[in-house]
C-alpha cells in the first residue's frame, strides 16, 4: 500500500512539474505577444500621424486647386497626395487589427495559463495529501515492524524461559 502511494504521490509531482514548465511556457509567449502588440500600437500611431500630416497636406492642396481654377500641376499633386492619404488609412486600419489580433491572442494565452496553473496547483495539493497517506502507512508499517519484533522478543524469552 506504501509503495503504491509514493507512486501515485511521484505521478502527482511529475504531472504537477509538467503543468508548472507549461505555465512557464505560456508565460514566455505572453511576453513576446506584449511586445509584438507594444510594437504594432506604436505603428498604429505612428501611421496615424502620416496620416494626419497626409490629410493637412491635401487639404491644403485642395484649397490652393480650388482657388486656381485648373492648374494640372495642382491637380496632379492633389491626387497624389489623396493616394498617399488613402494608403496610410488602409495601413493604419491593417496596423489597428493586428494589433487588435495579437491583443486577443493575449487574453486567450492568459486564460489558458490561468486554467493551466489551477490544475497545477490541485495537482499539488493532490500530491501533499497522497505524502501524507504514503507517510501515515509507513508508521504504522515501521510500528507494525516494532510490535512484531517486540512479538519475537517476548516468544523467545518464554521459550528460553521453559528451557
Amino acid at each position: 500500500m506504501r509503495d503504491t502511494q509514493n507512486r501515485e504521490t511521484k505521478d502527482l509531482v511529475r504531472k504537477r512539474n509538467e503543468k508548472n514548465n507549461r505555465v512557464k511556457e505560456i508565460k514566455n509567449l505572453l511576453i513576446e505577444l506584449t511586445h509584438l502588440r507594444q510594437v504594432e500600437n506604436e505603428s498604429v500611431k505612428s501611421l496615424k500621424d502620416q496620416r494626419r500630416v497626409a490629410q493637412t497636406k491635401m487639404k491644403d492642396a485642395k484649397q490652393r486647386l480650388d482657388n486656381s481654377k485648373e492648374d494640372k500641376k495642382l491637380e496632379r499633386e492633389y491626387f497624389q497626395l489623396r493616394k498617399k492619404q488613402d494608403e496610410l488609412h488602409q495601413q493604419v486600419m491593417q496596423s489597428a487589427v493586428d494589433a487588435q489580433s495579437t491583443h486577443d491572442q493575449i487574453l486567450v494565452e492568459q486564460k489558458r495559463m490561468d486554467k493551466t496553473r489551477d490544475r497545477a496547483n490541485s495537482l499539488h495539493k493532490n500530491s501533499v495529501k497522497s505524502k501524507a497517506i504514503a507517510d501515515d502507512y509507513h508508521r504504522i508499517f515501521i510500528s507494525l515492524i516494532n510490535r512484531k519484533s517486540a512479538l519475537v522478543d517476548i516468544v523467545n524469552k518464554i521459550r528460553e524461559e521453559e528451557e
